[in-house]
């Protein structure tokens, strides 16, 4: 007899998956389970299992998969594809063991107190996915009323309780929709609707921008996204055409976060993976070079405080020749964004060349606390000013042309301190940054820094150049900067280096949410009217490198950077501390014979 009057469905909603395609059911009932890249989790299939699991010291992340029950969907998910009468003796198996994992937890959920305020077990999103699984669960064994009871709990939990407007709070609305539909309760069911639309009224804005300020997580609200699509029309709740309306833009969101690797640029809490393939849109445009899909622009601002911008999608030179670069502005830090402001990234030859932190993890500590602070990005630091954490930016500027974007940009979170930045960017060439602070009653230290790739090493120092080479091909990396402080263009700029500085927190960034050692630059001047020039330079490994920095007599210098071949002109107005390209070789592409195809 089944405790639910409910149709039966198997696993309706998918919130959370993929453990599948890493685990089989006979090693998991041998004592083995895989969460993502983490080390194997061990364990006496023939004991209780959540006794010996919270003995071992796991990691927080694969302490929360274990506890959110969704590894043991891919084993119910066989069971539930047959009628029990048709089970084989590994999916007979796997159910029993499914079951024990689930019992047990909840029995020691009941004798355990102190896992309530334990947020890895009790934390929003383990509860929306543990809610989903615990519904899953109950398709194979109708008549629990342990499990009835278990996932009754987890609807008025979640009734009680909401995140917000972000992944876990419309993973939570899902959930809820989910259980709701499973007990046949339509406050639940009506409750998760209704949140779920506001969240991703919220969290895709008009421009299909997402809020979570980590341009990697839009894969995973895209996929949120489609399962609120298919939970609406499965459950017969209305609004489900204003979620469909959000999948262009988002999607082009995604596109334009991409570089021309093809991966997610690692800003904020983002990984370089890559996005699912959406055919006929923007990402098929990005896919094909051009060729096919919904066409977009090389360059956009988004208003939620994103610019990308590139030389092209591969159309008239390989795509690993293009160029690509992102600046931060806009709204204050939340969710899994970084103190970013005003921070900029550059691909060039096919490989990242100035990154951002990247993905620290999610584990608490001072690595986390280092990826996300400002020292960790590539922005102007003033000593001994802290930068008002909620403080929003701005873009004041903008002028896209054929061949180079340049944007000007103004940053107020220190007291008393107003820093401006204008970046120029010329289409597979060079770009130039101007960073400048209003004049200050006293002396202030200020430091521009970069993080450069890992493949680069050091070379040296000379002049105004700083030099590293790329250990892979031997790809030419150079900075050039001109301290300047009112008509004075040529003062004294310090050069401060470090790399693997696990001490003082310098030259890390984190490459698989692993702290990994690189080269951090600094560029520092003392004064009352700071200001920096600074170029950087990506050449072939023979390719020679010259430049010049001149006053053209109309209020104006011009930085001439010779890379090989090829002359490309900046000019830095010296009133408004602005920079822009004034001439950019056009490089002939396939259309007029300068390339063969690839």
């Amino acid at each position: 007899m089944s405790l639910y009057t409910s149709p039966k469905r198997g696993r309706p909603i998918v919130i959370s998956g993929g453990l599948g395609r890493i685990n089989k059911v006979s090693r998991v009932l041998n004592g083995m389970i895989v969460i993502h890249s983490y080390p194997a989790v061990s364990f006496v299939p023939e004991a209780a299992f959540w006794p010996q699991i919270e003995t071992q010291q796991l990691h927080p992340t694969v302490r929360f998969y274990l506890h959110s029950l969704n590894w043991i969907d891919f084993i119910v998910d066989r069971a539930a594809e047959l009628p029990e009468s048709e089970w084989t003796e590994e999916v007979a198996a796997g159910a029993e063991f499914a079951w024990a994992v689930a019992w047990n937890w909840w029995e020691m959920n009941n004798v355990t107190p102190e896992w309530k305020d334990d947020e890895y077990v009790w934390g929003g999103h383990a509860v929306a996915i543990r809610a989903a699984s615990l519904s899953a669960l109950s398709e194979i064994f109708p008549e629990d009323e342990w499990l009835h009871e278990a996932i009754e709990y987890h609807g008025n939990w979640l009734l009680e309780h909401f995140d917000g407007y972000w992944n876990h709070g419309l993973s939570q609305a899902l959930a809820l929709m989910v259980a709701g539909d499973r007990l046949s309760d339509e406050s639940m069911l009506g409750t998760g609707a209704d949140r779920a639309k506001a969240c991703l009224e919220v969290m895709i804005d008009g421009e299909g921008a997402i809020n979570e300020q980590a341009p990697e997580y839009a894969n995973y609200i895209e996929r949120l996204r489609q399962t609120a699509v298919e939970a609406f029309e499965l459950f017969g709740a209305p609004g489900a055409d204003v979620l469909r309306a959000k999948k262009d833009p988002l999607e082009e969101f995604i596109a334009h976060s991409l570089t021309p690797g093809g991966t997610f640029v690692e800003i904020g809490d983002s990984m370089p993976r890559r996005p699912n393939f959406v055919r006929g849109g923007a990402l098929e445009y990005v896919h094909s070079n051009g060729a096919t899909g919904a066409e977009i622009p090389r360059v956009k601002v988004y208003e939620a405080g994103y610019i990308f911008g590139r030389s092209g999608f591969g159309q008239r030179r390989p795509t690993d020749l293009e160029s690509y670069y992102t600046l931060r502005f806009g709204p204050p830090r939340q969710i899994h964004g970084h103190f970013d402001h005003l921070s900029l990234t550059f691909w060039d030859r096919g490989r990242n060349v100035i990154v951002d932190a990247g993905h620290p993890g999610y584990a608490r500590g001072q690595m986390r606390d280092y990826a996300q602070s400002r020292q960790a990005h590539n922005v102007l630091l003033v000593r001994g000013k802290e930068h008002i954490p909620d403080a929003a930016s701005r873009l004041e500027s903008q002028q896209i042309e054929a061949t180079w974007s340049a944007f000007d940009l103004e940053d107020t979170a220190w007291e008393g301190l107003k820093w401006k930045r204008s970046a120029c960017f010329a289409d597979c060439g060079p770009f130039v940054v101007a960073d400048s602070l209003e004049p200050t009653p006293k002396v202030e230290y200020a430091e521009q820094r970069w993080n450069v790739a890992p493949e680069f090493e050091y070379v040296g120092s000379q002049y105004e150049t700083v030099r590293f080479r790329s250990v892979v091909d031997g790809t030419q990396l150079l900075f050039i900067r001109y301290g300047i402080e009112g008509s004075r263009y040529f003062e004294h700029t310090d050069v401060n280096m470090a790399r693997g500085d696990r001490e003082g927190l310098r030259g890390i960034v984190f490459r698989n949410e692993q702290p990994t050692d690189t080269w951090t630059v600094g560029f520092g001047r003392a004064s009352r009217d700071f200001g920096l020039l600074t170029a950087v330079v990506v050449a072939g490994p023979e390719e020679k490198v010259e430049y010049t920095f001149k006053d053209s007599g109309q209020g104006t210098r011009v930085l001439r950077i010779v890379r090989g071949p090829q002359t490309y002109l900046f000019e830095y107005d010296i009133q408004a501390q602005r920079v822009r390209a004034i001439s950019v070789p056009i490089e002939r592409g396939y259309a007029d014979g300068g390339l063969t195809p690839r």
